[in-house]
C-alpha cells in the first residue's frame, strides 16, 4: 500500500503535468489536461478542485466512491457545504478562501483531520491538504480528502494491545507479591471481560481426582453456581479444552460446531461464539479458561494472543500457588505426620558445629545422605551447602544463635549424586529435656519446584516472550542503574534502536507466524553479536542496544555492522533495517527513556531517508541529548521562574486575569529561558507533566490570594488524573475559589487526544475551574470541541487578530469566533495584541478581553505586581 506522502505527491505531480498538456473537453478538464486527468481518475485519494470562489470544478472517481456522491451531484456546489456537518461550514469555507487569496504553499505540510459527511449523512474522519494551481492566470485550489477511519482504527489497536499485554504482566506480578489463587484467577476473569467484551468468562479446574471439573471462577454466572462440578469429558467444551487443546480454540457459531458442546447456566441466553484455552501445569494441565459471547463473533488475533499469554502466565503463577500449598500442608502436618512429610525434620545442638540428635529419614530421599552418615560425620551438612551460599548460611546461623532468634533461609544444596536443589530451613530455639540444653529444632523442606516457577513469573515479567531479550521495563531499568553508576567505561556510551523496514508486508503477504519466525531470527542474530552488552525487544520490530564506552565512530560502525548481518540474512523476502544512534555521558544526567527517545528520533530520520540506513541523534540547539538533562534538573530543583502576562476586559480597559508563563534559568548563564526554548524538549522527552505539576502548584497559591489566574496544560498531562486530584485537595485545604483557576489547552494539543480532553474538561468542571481552548483558528478541530466540550473562553489566534484591520477573511473569522463563543456563553480573548490600533476594531466585533505586549510584556507572578493602566 503506498504511504500518505507518496498519494499527496502523486497528486501534486498531476498538477504540475496540467500547464504542458492541450486543451481537451470540459471547461476543468480542459484546463488541467488529459495527463492530469489520468493520474487524477487514478489517484486512490478523493481529490476535489474548487475555483476562486470556493465551488467545485473537479470531483475524481476516488471521492465519488469516498463520500458516495456523483461527478455531477459535486460540480459546480460549494465544497464547504457539500461533504462537511453544518457546524464546521463556515471556518471550512473560510480557510479555504484564504487559501485561495493570500500567495503561498497551502497546506501540503500540514494535514488536518475533520469529520466529513457522506451522501448517506453517515460521517468519517477525513485528512484535508490544500495545493494552490495556477492556471491561465486564475488561482484554484487542490483539495485532497484521505479517508482517515483506517489509520483511526489501527492506532486504536496498537493501543489496545499494549494495556492488554501490560495487565497480562501486572497479573504475574500480583502473583508474584502473593495474591491467593481465587483472587488471582477473578482478576484475569474480570480482564478478559473488560479487554473482550464477552458476556461469560469462568475458569473449571481440574478436579484432584482427574474425573471432574469445578468451577472455580466466573463472570456472568449466578453466584450460587460457584463450585458446579461437571463430568471431565471432551463432549463439553471445558473438557475438550482441558484434554485435547495446545492452542486457543475459537467457535464462531456453535450452530456449526460438532466436536463439544458449551456449559452454560441454567438461566440466560445459550452461548452462540467462544474462545478457549488449556490453562497449563503439573499433571496434564491445570484446567481451562473459557470466554463465551450470547450473539455470534469473530475473535481477532490479538484476542487470541491475548488469551495465550494469559494462559501461561496463570500456569506459572498456578505452579507456585500449588508448591507454596505443598509447603505450608506440611507445616500443619509435621507433628502427627512426620515420618511421611516430603521434609526433614532434626534437631541439632546450638550453633554452627552443633552435632546432630536426630535427622528424619526424608534426608536420604531429598538429598541422597542417609541419617547415619549424616550423625556420624557432623561437618557433611556444612560441605553440602553450596560454596556460593555457604558463607552466609553460616552467618545467619550464628546470628540466630547470638539473638535466639528463629531461623528462616533458603539456600542451595549439593545431592549425593551432584545435582542441586533449593531448600528452605526453619528453624526455632528450645531447650531440650533432662539436662537444659539449648537446642535447634527444624524443618528442612525441598522448595525446588516452587523457586523453579517464581524464576519462570519473574522472567516473563523481564523478557519478552518471543526472542528471550530483555522487554523494554527491565531493560530501561537497566541502563539507568549503569548510568548512575561508576562502572560505565570512560563515563560514556551509545543508545542503538534497530527497526526492521517493511516486517508489515511480510506478516500480510507471508503471515503473521513468518514475521514471528524472522523477529526471532533477526533477535538471535544481534544476540550473537552483542555478547554481554544490553539488548532487548521493545516493540514488535524494534530493538534496542546499550554499548557502554564507545564514541560516535564506534557506535555508527557497530550499528551498520548490524544492518548488514540482517540485510545478510536468507529467507523468502529480502530484509533490511534502519538505526538511530544516541550518544551519552554520565553528566549529561539523562536517564534511559531520554537516551532511547534521542535514539528513536533518529531512527525516524533514518527511515523517512530511504530506510537500510543509520542516522546519528545530534539534537539542534535546546534539542541536545545533554539539554535533556538540563532541563530534568531545572524541574527536580526548582530552577524555575513564573511570569504573568495581563489579560484586558475590552469593556472598561482593566486587567481580569493574568496568564501564568513559565521561564528556566539558563544552567550557565542564570538568565531566564522563554518557554518555546525548553517546552518542547520537555514534552518530546516525557517531562512535561512533572513541569505542568509545578506550574499548577504555584497558580493554586497564587488562586487562594485571590488572584484570577490561568495555566497551560500540555497533550501528556491532560490523561493525568493526579493533576486533578491535586487541585481538588488544594481547594478543600485552603477554600479558594475554583472559578479563579482557568485552564489552558491549545487546539494542537487536544488533537490527538479527544477522549481523554473529554475526560479532562468533565473532571475540571466538576472542580468548578475554568477551561479555555487556546490558539483557536490554528487546526480545524475546534468547533468539533466547543460543541462536545464544557470550555468557558475561546482565545483566538493572534495570526487572525493581527490580521483583522487589512484582512477582510480574518476579521471574518475572529466575527464568526465571536458569535460562536457568545452563543455557547463562552468569553473570547484577543491574543497578540501589539497594536493600538487594532483595540477598536476588536471592541467593533465584540472581543471580551484581549492580551499582548500593548498591555504590558510578561512579569515575574509570584511578586506583588501593579495593575496596569486602563485601555483607552
Amino acid at each position: 500500500m503506498a504511504s500518505e506522502g507518496h498519494r499527496a505527491r502523486r497528486a501534486e505531480r498531476f498538477l504540475r503535468l496540467a500547464d504542458a498538456e492541450p486543451d481537451r473537453t470540459g471547461e476543468a478538464a480542459t484546463r488541467l489536461g488529459d495527463a492530469a486527468v489520468t493520474l487524477l481518475e487514478g489517484s486512490p485519494v478523493g481529490v476535489a478542485i474548487v475555483d476562486g470562489s470556493g465551488d467545485v470544478v473537479y470531483w475524481n472517481e476516488a471521492a465519488e466512491q469516498q463520500f458516495g456522491l456523483e461527478r455531477s451531484r459535486a460540480i459546480g456546489h460549494d465544497l464547504a457545504a457539500l461533504i462537511f456537518p453544518e457546524h464546521l461550514q463556515v471556518s471550512v469555507r473560510a480557510v479555504l478562501l484564504r487559501e485561495l487569496e493570500v500567495p503561498g504553499e497551502g497546506l501540503g505540510q500540514r494535514r488536518i483531520e475533520l469529520e466529513a459527511r457522506r451522501a448517506d449523512g453517515n460521517e468519517i474522519p477525513v485528512d484535508v491538504a490544500t495545493k494552490p494551481v495556477e492556471l491561465d492566470g486564475s488561482r484554484w485550489l487542490a483539495v485532497y480528502l484521505h479517508d482517515a477511519s483506517e489509520r483511526s482504527e489501527r492506532e486504536r489497536e496498537l493501543h489496545a494491545d499494549a494495556r492488554r499485554r501490560s495487565a497480562v504482566l501486572d497479573i504475574g506480578q500480583v502473583a508474584l507479591e502473593g495474591v491467593d489463587m481465587d483472587q488471582l484467577l477473578n482478576r484475569a476473569v474480570s480482564l478478559v471481560v473488560d479487554e473482550l467484551g464477552v458476556d461469560r468468562c469462568e475458569v473449571w479446574r481440574r478436579d484432584d481426582e482427574g474425573g471432574t471439573m469445578t468451577l472455580r471462577a466466573s463472570f456472568g454466572w449466578p453466584a450460587e453456581a460457584a463450585g458446579t462440578v461437571i463430568p471431565l469429558a471432551t463432549a463439553t467444551q471445558p473438557g475438550y479444552t482441558l484434554l485435547r487443546c495446545q492452542g486457543a480454540i475459537v467457535v464462531e457459531d456453535f450452530r456449526r460446531e460438532g466436536r463439544f458442546e458449551a456449559i452454560d447456566p441454567e438461566e440466560g441466553p445459550p452461548t452462540q461464539s467462544s474462545i478457549s484455552i488449556r490453562i497449563p501445569g503439573s499433571s496434564g494441565g491445570f484446567g481451562s479458561l473459557i470466554a463465551t459471547a450470547a450473539a455470534v463473533r469473530r475473535f481477532e488475533l490479538s484476542d487470541i494472543s491475548l488469551f495465550v499469554s494469559l494462559a501461561q502466565t496463570l500456569g506459572a503463577a498456578i505452579e507456585r500457588f500449588v508448591a507454596n500449598e505443598t509447603v505450608a500442608d506440611a507445616e500443619r502436618q509435621i507433628r502427627t505426620l512426620i515420618e511421611r512429610l516430603p521434609s526433614i525434620t532434626y534437631q541439632a545442638d546450638l550453633g554452627a558445629h552443633g552435632e546432630w540428635h536426630f535427622i528424619s529419614p526424608q534426608v536420604e530421599e531429598i538429598i541422597g545422605y542417609t541419617p547415619e552418615e549424616l550423625m556420624e560425620d557432623p561437618g557433611l551438612w556444612e560441605r553440602a551447602v553450596h560454596p556460593d551460599d555457604l558463607g552466609w548460611v553460616l552467618e545467619a546461623e550464628e546470628r540466630s544463635s547470638a539473638e535466639g532468634a528463629p531461623l528462616d533461609i533458603a539456600y542451595r544444596i549439593r545431592k549425593r549424586d551432584g545435582d542441586t536443589i533449593w531448600v528452605r530451613d526453619r528453624a526455632s530455639i528450645g531447650i531440650a529435656d533432662g539436662d537444659g540444653r539449648m537446642v535447634v529444632d527444624g524443618l528442612i523442606t525441598d522448595i525446588s519446584e516452587q523457586k523453579a516457577a517464581e524464576d519462570r513469573l519473574r522472567y516473563l515479567a523481564e523478557h519478552d516472550e518471543l526472542t528471550g531479550l530483555m522487554n523494554r521495563r527491565a531493560f530501561e531499568s537497566t541502563v539507568d542503574r549503569d548510568l548512575g553508576s561508576k562502572r560505565l567505561p570512560g563515563d560514556r556510551g551509545a543508545m542503538l534502536i534497530i527497526d526492521l523496514d517493511h516486517l508489515n508486508r511480510i506478516n500480510d503477504t507471508l503471515g503473521r507466524s513468518t514475521g514471528d519466525r524472522v523477529v526471532a531470527d533477526v533477535a538471535v542474530m544481534l544476540a550473537d553479536q552483542s555478547s554481554g552488552q544490553l539488548l532487548a525487544r521493545l516493540e514488535s520490530d524494534e530493538f534496542a542496544l546499550f554499548i557502554p564506552g564507545v564514541g560516535e565512530a564506534q557506535a555508527l560502525e557497530r550499528a551498520s555492522s548490524l544492518l548488514a548481518t540482517i540485510r545478510s540474512r536468507s529467507g523468502a523476502a529480502d530484509l533490511t533495517a534502519s538505526a538511530g544512534v544516541a550518544l551519552v555521558k554520565r553528566e549529561m544526567g539523562v536517564s534511559a527513556t531520554d537516551l532511547i527517545t534521542a535514539a528513536d528520533i533518529a531512527l525516524r530520520q533514518a527511515k523517512g531517508a530511504g530506510r537500510d540506513r543509520t542516522v546519528l541523534f545530534t539534537g539542534e540547539d535546546r534539542n541536545r541529548l545533554e539539554w535533556v538533562g538540563h532541563v530534568r534538573q531545572a524541574i527536580e530543583e526548582g530552577r524555575l521562574i513564573l511570569y504573568s502576562q495581563p489579560i484586558i476586559d475590552m469593556a472598561s480597559g482593566i486587567a481580569c486575569a493574568e496568564e501564568l508563563l513559565v521561564r528556566m534559568e539558563d544552567p550557565t548563564s542564570g538568565r531566564p529561558i522563554a518557554a518555546g526554548e525548553f517546552v518542547p524538549t520537555a514534552e518530546r522527552f516525557g517531562l512535561a507533566r512533572n513541569l505542568d505539576h509545578w506550574v499548577v502548584s504555584r497558580a493554586l497559591e497564587l488562586i487562594s490570594t485571590g488572584r484570577h489566574v490561568s495555566a497551560n496544560i500540555s497533550a501528556a498531562t491532560i490523561s493525568d488524573r493526579s493533576l486533578t486530584e491535586m487541585v481538588a485537595e488544594s481547594l478543600e485545604r485552603t477554600g479558594a475559589d475554583p472559578s479563579l483557576l482557568t485552564f489552558e489547552i491549545t487546539e494542537t494539543a487536544a488533537t490527538p487526544a479527544i477522549e481523554s480532553l473529554r475526560d479532562f474538561t468533565t473532571r475540571v468542571e466538576a472542580l468548578g475551574c475554568g477551561l479555555s481552548l487556546d490558539d483557536v483558528g490554528t487546526g480545524f478541530g475546534s468547533l468539533t470541541y466547543l460543541r462536545h466540550l464544557p470550555f468557558t473562553e475561546l482565545k483566538i489566534d493572534m495570526q487572525f487578530v493581527q490580521g483583522v484591520i487589512e484582512s477582510a477573511a480574518d476579521r471574518k473569522i475572529v466575527e464568526s469566533l465571536v458569535d460562536i463563543a457568545a452563543g455557547l456563553g463562552m468569553r473570547t480573548v484577543a491574543e497578540g495584541v501589539d497594536n493600538p490600533a487594532l483595540v477598536e476594531p476588536l471592541r467593533e466585533l465584540g472581543v471580551t478581553c484581549a492580551q499582548g505586549y500593548l498591555f504590558g510584556r510578561p512579569a515575574p507572578a509570584m511578586a506583588t505586581a501593579e495593575a496596569p493602566d486602563p485601555v483607552t
